[in-house]
């Protein structure tokens, strides 16, 4: 068992009774110590709580805390997270979705203090975001393989790269808690986008963060169409929104590509009932394109009868971002908390 500094692991949960118990399990199985685990949990109403307090009942000589956020959504318990947490270094988890490879917490922390001593500009560290189907269930297996493929996905690197080197973002980073209080915590505007916009503030501050792709998190996807379509929906919509609210650009290129896509598109089809007849053969060209590359990408990612299922996958991700996006132009230019679905579609955690 690895010692050194304490870590404190933070976990943000809303509704979350089925899952709740693998996070903290993969949590208790790190092959590292100190820790001190931290469930911050939105007001739950479906037995969280009560998992919660049994499980810490039946782990005496594990330090895990259970603490209120009564904003609801993400950034509101991160931030409620880093001010309780007594740990210099922070690890932070989806605890819907996420486990953790047992020496995930110490292959992290051993390699952001060797990145510190010769750059302290470093702020956060996280490994690859596996995507791995929570259920044998055709579709769900689908959704898997989409967002493990870059066609799916853009050009994700936390997600998808194979090189260790310095990202725009993170899936499950470990942070130096001083530069995270430095920096000045999550964003409480933001629903859904506070960590693309908490990493941007990184980023303009001089920090950087770092990728190690053999350093692995597992991510359970949605296991329906439903449930991916309205994900893609309100991811969507924070990231117009959260570029209106913020009037800055804290994402990479692909969060716009579905967006440029269909804004194209749409125009090409405007042209073409107006008689534009150019338009009509680049709108033919665009989305023959379109359907052979996902299709092609589909293949190449499960050479199999069901790849049609991918490309399924890949055209519902697509289209619903792309409205989400247009949506999220309309949205008020607010600065107060986006607390729960009042306020915004997507702030609630338990979307």
């Amino acid at each position: 068992m690895a010692k050194g500094p304490l870590v404190s692991v933070l976990v943000v949960v809303r509704n979350g009774c089925g899952e709740i118990l693998g996070v903290l399990d993969s949590i208790r199985q790190q092959d590292y110590r100190p820790l001190e685990v931290l469930v911050v949990d939105g007001m739950s109403d479906d037995g969280t709580r009560s998992a919660v307090e049994e499980y810490v009942a039946g782990q005496p000589d594990f330090s895990i805390r259970l603490m209120d956020n009564p904003g609801r959504i993400q950034a509101c318990g991160w931030n409620v997270g880093i001010l309780a947490a007594s740990g210099d270094y922070l690890l932070r988890i989806d605890a819907v979705h996420c486990r953790l490879q047992p020496n995930y917490i110490h292959r992290c922390l051993k390699k952001l203090l060797e990145l510190q001593r010769s750059e302290p500009t470093v702020a956060a560290i996280g490994g690859r975001r596996l995507s791995v189907a929570r259920t044998g269930n055709s579709w769900s297996e689908a959704i898997a393989s989409a967002q493990s493929c870059r066609f799916g996905v853009g050009s994700a690197g936390y997600r998808l790269d194979i090189e260790a080197g310095f990202k725009d973002t993170l899936g499950v980073p470990l942070y130096d808690r001083r530069i995270l209080l430095q920096v000045g915590l999550f964003d409480e505007s933001l629903g859904r986008s506070e960590d693309n916009y908490l990493h941007a503030q990184m980023r303009w501050q001089g920090f950087k963060l770092y990728f190690i792709p053999d350093v692995v998190a597992i991510y359970h996807p949605r296991t329906t169409l439903s449930g991916l379509a309205s994900q893609m929906f309100h991811n969507g919509w924070w990231v117009s929104a959260t570029i209106l609210r913020k009037r800055s650009f804290p994402f990479g290129t692909r969060h716009l590509i579905p967006f440029a896509f269909y804004m194209v598109l749409t125009l090409l089809v405007v042209l073409n009932i107006v008689g534009f007849f150019l338009a009509k053969i680049l709108l033919f060209a665009l989305v023959g394109t379109y359907l052979s590359g996902s299709l092609f990408a589909a293949f190449q990612t499960s050479p199999s009868g069901s790849f049609w299922r991918i490309a399924i996958v890949f055209w519902l991700m697509h289209f619903c971002y792309a409205v989400g996006t247009s949506a999220g132009l309309f949205a008020r230019r607010r600065n107060g908390a986006a607390t729960g679905t009042i306020t915004a579609p997507g702030a609630d955690v338990g979307l």
